[in-house]
């Protein structure tokens, strides 16, 4: 089942809430970073919760398309 996945080496972003049962089955696959304090739709009301998650996603962008017009 793993052969129809993402080739090893793929770096994608996962989010996700503590206590939520589909986020804690895809903890197995992360290994980079986790926020502690944060919860459902937190990086939409909070700014600087907002300018982390951005952070975290123009670091995934910049990994594949280089420089990211993105600014905060």
């Amino acid at each position: 089942m793993w052969d129809l996945g993402l080739p090893e080496g793929w770096k994608m972003l996962v989010t996700g809430c503590e206590g939520d049962p589909l986020i804690d089955r895809q903890v197995d696959l992360v290994k980079d970073t986790f926020t502690q304090g944060f919860y459902h739709g937190s990086e939409i009301i909070d700014p600087l919760k907002t300018k982390k998650f951005l952070l975290l996603v123009r670091k995934l962008i910049s990994h594949f398309k280089g420089n990211v017009f993105v600014k905060l």
